[in-house]
């Protein structure tokens, strides 16, 4: 019997996900606002239904109007809100919103990679215990070469490779470039949502 529920709660998860994805496929794919179309799905849905909306994009929902990213539409006076609305909403006649969810993370990660170049120029692996300061910290490459720093969306950062110059005996190196063509050392990053770049330096023995 236990076995009988779980396999029915693992089918409504998989569901709900499926309607996640599938209508964020349909959002995109209007021309319309996105406030705007759920305000007129909101409007015009059935007098006497109730109806589930899964939301790509968490919205406000207040009384006479719905908001996202500053643009604000009416729709049609509701008796009762309860919720704000972060991934769902669930209508009743067209008077009561429930809504809900998992509200989206102020956070993102940004992973640096340092990987070293030979004298010939061929990647041969990732750059150990290299200092990578990111907003003025100093982090250390670990053993794949990778710094995974979580900071705050929406934000610039100066990302910087710390180089030992090629006069400074053994383990020397210099950095060269990033992944995405970007000579600049330091940079600036920009952090709208999770991030990786790919830092090449070139490296010595001797």
């Amino acid at each position: 019997m236990a076995v009988d529920e779980a396999l029915v709660v693992l089918a409504e998860v998989l569901l709900f996900a499926g309607f996640l994805v599938f209508s964020t496929r349909l959002w995109n794919a209007r021309y319309d606002p996105y406030p705007q179309l759920v305000a007129r799905l909101l409007n015009f849905s059935p007098l006497d239904a109730e109806i589930f909306i899964a939301l790509p994009r968490p919205v406000k929902v207040e009384f006479t109007r719905l908001c996202q990213a500053g643009k604000c539409y009416a729709i049609t006076p509701l008796e009762a809100v309860y919720g704000t609305a972060w991934s769902w909403l669930t209508v009743y006649k067209r008077r009561v919103i429930l809504a809900g969810g998992v509200p989206p993370s102020p956070y993102a990660m940004l992973v640096v990679q340092v990987r070293r170049l030979d004298y010939r120029g061929v990647d041969v692996g990732p750059a150990v215990n290299v200092q990578v300061r990111i907003a003025g910290q100093t982090y250390i490459t670990d053993g794949k070469g990778l710094v995974n720093v979580t900071l705050v969306k929406g934000y610039t950062y100066a990302v910087y490779i710390d180089q030992i110059n090629f006069n400074a005996g053994w383990g020397r190196f210099t950095f060269w470039r990033w992944d995405d063509g970007c000579v600049k050392n330091p940079r600036s990053v920009y952090l709208r949502d999770n991030m990786q770049l790919t830092a090449y330096i070139w490296m010595g023995d001797s």
